[in-house]
């Protein structure tokens, strides 16, 4: 199911992924809105009736994403339907019946259906206020969602909206709150209530994201929670700072949350002091200020703290530049010990940027203990070519850089201007350049290199040395055959569904999920065997394989002389985290879903593997 799964508090039914191929705006599953009107008012049980009424909420939708429901909802949603407005009231009309319904479960899906349509159901809004003092389980949540997502029309709700504030548990309090907001009611109702539960360690999270989402008007409460006798008080005050600045919600009032911050930093709670610190780093603001406290903790005695610090000076960008000999600095004798803290480092240096001086300082390190951190550094100092060659001669590993830097190192490999003459060549000499760059690159120098490499890999590296290997010019021994009439036939043991069990280990004992390389080589033909024109690759789902659909164009390197392509990508892939693994590499993988358009062609999705053959693709001429 191509789905995200949303939070659920109880499950009803499922939206298929592929809802938005309904016959028409006002059909779904092949189910007209009079077909879902009659099983919510007649349906056999409550689970045909709930289903009927959110689908209807769906067709009735008021934005593209929904939000707040049971159900599995597509990822993909498309924008909503223009409804006649005969067929909007039927649908409004047939959900104040479900509303009404003794079922609680009925009646919920009703309120979902009606926080999907918002203030053009209006007409709803007395009975969601009669819902507010429901005993049915969940009711009185999604009635305060529903009332939420009406805006300013449901105003007359906040009187009882107050009610709940003051006399209810602290879930319906956030959820009280939550709708008020949405109302846009006068926010000094609610911010005493949630300033309150800041100390309550069941809804301090809760309620700090609500007064987040708040903005400018809960600064000045949260500002004097920073000063409460309350550790959780004040730690989650500084928290919401910290969500609400990142969201771009502090509009006012820097200067004076900067110094508030500033001083939450001598707390003696370390808790406090942690997330003091993030926000400063997330407010962004007082740099003159804000710099010289966050140096101060680079070497605090507890790791966190000294790493948020660390973290916190890069989202500066170039105003951090009073930090950056210090971060330099730190870098000179690492404690290999703490590699999290030193990548930190390396990361800020890279988002404040470098100047020649600073460039030639970290030229000179040796980061043998922390070879992480130089490939963070490599790109940046590439502006300097000389430099990153002196670079890489003491930290030959930091080429082995990471995906996100991939195209600015071809870039380098490709650029034939005098000054990164030498740079070039130590790059096409390195045996510890990433798979994916020489493949990209396909260069026939790049052999030698990796025939030598193969010697020591284990049979899984193998197989994507192999896929360089064949980018780079070395000839295939399978081929697999793709086409609108031949979905090819390779499929590796890892594949999942049906992936093999052989390659787990016996003493398995749980597993680490991530990705994993793969690199497919082939050449793209039209039905008359020629090389097609202009070949585009989209990605049509995603790496962790949460049924998130989407056409994102993945880069290719193409040759439409000879019709060759190289394509890079990678797929969901689960590792053993047992002893004696039979085999190597993961276990268990996902696969990378493309759509192949060309002109003059017909688009072909396609299906690639881990340990992908060589494979020919041939494009049905367009009709």
């Amino acid at each position: 199911m191509n789905s995200v799964i949303a939070p659920l508090c109880c499950t009803l039914f499922l939206l298929p992924s592929n809802c938005a191929a309904a016959d028409d705006a006002t059909s779904f599953q092949g189910k007209s809105v009079d077909d879902w009107i009659y099983l919510l008012l007649k349906g056999k049980d409550s689970r045909t009736q709930a289903e009927a009424a959110e689908a209807l909420g769906y067709i009735a939708r008021n934005s593209k994403l929904t939000e707040g429901g049971f159900s599995d909802i597509p990822y993909d949603v498309p924008e909503p339907p223009q409804l006649k407005k005969e067929v909007y009231a039927k649908i409004i009309a047939a959900l104040e019946e479900g509303l009404q319904n003794p079922d609680a479960t009925v009646c919920r899906a009703s309120a979902v259906a009606v926080s999907w349509i918002g203030p053009r159901a209006r007409q709803t809004i007395p009975l969601l206020i009669s819902l507010l003092t429901s005993e049915g389980r969940d009711v009185p949540e999604k009635a305060m969602l529903a009332l939420g997502q009406m805006g300013p029309a449901a105003n007359q709700a906040i009187p009882h909206l107050k009610i709940i504030l003051i006399d209810s548990d602290t879930k319906s309090q956030v959820d009280a709150a939550s709708a008020l907001r949405r109302i846009k009611a006068n926010p000094e109702i609610y911010i005493p209530t949630l300033i309150a539960l800041l100390a309550d360690q069941d809804m301090d999270h809760s309620a700090s994201i609500e007064l987040s989402h708040l903005g400018d008007p809960a600064v000045p409460a949260l500002l004097r929670a920073m000063k409460d006798n309350n550790d959780n008080r004040r730690m989650y005050a500084a928290y919401s700072i910290a969500n609400l600045a990142g969201w771009k919600k502090l509009t006012r009032n820097q200067e004076e949350v900067v110094i508030a911050l500033i001083a939450l930093t001598k707390d003696e709670n370390s808790d406090v002091v942690y997330n003091a610190i993030q926000a400063l780093g997330s407010v962004k603001a007082v740099p003159e200020k804000s710099i010289p406290v966050l140096i101060s903790f680079l070497d605090h005695k507890k790791p966190d703290i000294a790493r948020e610090a660390a973290q916190s000076i890069g989202n500066f960008e170039a105003a951090g530049q009073p930090a950056l000999n210090r971060l330099i600095d730190e870098l000179r004798h690492p404690d290999s010990d703490d590699s999290w803290y030193y990548s930190n480092v390396a990361g800020s240096i890279r988002r404040i940027g470098l100047n020649r001086e600073t460039a030639e300082k970290i030229s000179q390190l040796d980061f043998r203990k922390i070879p992480d951190c130089s490939t963070l550094l490599l790109i940046p100092l590439c502006e300097y070519p000389d430099l990153a060659l002196n670079f890489l001669k003491q930290n030959p590993a930091a080429v082995a850089i990471w995906p996100q830097d991939y195209e600015a190192l071809r870039d380098i490999l490709r650029n034939e201007s005098p000054p990164y003459q030498g740079l070039r060549s130590w790059l096409y000499e390195s045996d510890q350049l990433p798979l994916a760059i020489m493949a990209q690159t396909a260069d026939s120098r790049f052999l030698p290199i990796i025939r030598r490499r193969m010697k020591n890999a284990d049979a899984h590296t193998r197989t994507l040395m192999a896929a360089c290997a064949r980018a780079c010019g070395a000839p295939s021994d399978r081929v697999v055959k793709l086409s609108e009439a031949r979905p090819g036939d390779f499929k590796p043991a890892s594949a999942w569904p049906g992936s093999d069990p052989r390659r787990q280990s016996k003493e398995m004992r749980g597993h680490g999920d991530g990705n994993t390389e793969v690199i497919v080589t082939g050449r793209i033909l039209d039905e008359n065997g020629q090389p097609v024109t202009q070949p585009h690759f989209y990605r049509t789902n995603d790496s962790w394989l949460l049924g998130q659909k989407k056409k994102e164009e993945a880069p290719i390197t193409y040759d439409e002389k000879t019709g060759r392509f190289v394509f890079v990508t990678d797929v969901f892939a689960a590792y053993d985290a047992g002893k004696n693994q039979p085999e190597p590499g993961p276990y268990q993988t996902g696969s990378s879903m493309v759509q192949i358009e060309a002109r003059n062609c017909k688009p072909l999705k396609v299906q690639f593997y881990d340990e992908m053959p060589e494979v020919e693709i041939t494009l049905s001429d367009e009709e």
